[in-house]
């Protein structure tokens, strides 16, 4: 079984609503998650906070090659610290 932590974050919109959004689409997937906290924006300062989390979640369908198999996960952004109403990305991934 592969375990992965995902770090999330969101600057746009409802920025709670985005990450509890996200948290909803991991829960049969979902071993813990962190408090959320707020983050100043990197590289573009002109932009709103982020606010983020932290989780771990398990993917027994997963290799230890491709990390997790959730949503967003291998979603590519052309700029790398730009704004978004939310999205997660592979923080760390190990196989037990």
């Amino acid at each position: 079984m592969t375990r992965a932590v995902l770090s999330l974050g969101s600057n746009l919109g409802d920025r709670v609503a985005h990450l509890r959004a996200a948290v909803r689409e991991l829960e049969d997937v979902l071993l813990v998650a962190s408090g959320v906290y707020e983050t100043p924006p990197w590289g573009d300062d002109d932009q709103p906070p982020y606010l983020n989390a932290a989780l771990l979640v398990q993917d027994p369908a997963a290799t230890p090659a491709t990390g997790c198999t959730a949503p967003g996960a291998s979603r590519r952004r052309r700029a790398g610290c730009a704004t978004r109403t939310g999205g997660s990305d592979p923080a760390r991934s190990t196989s037990t």
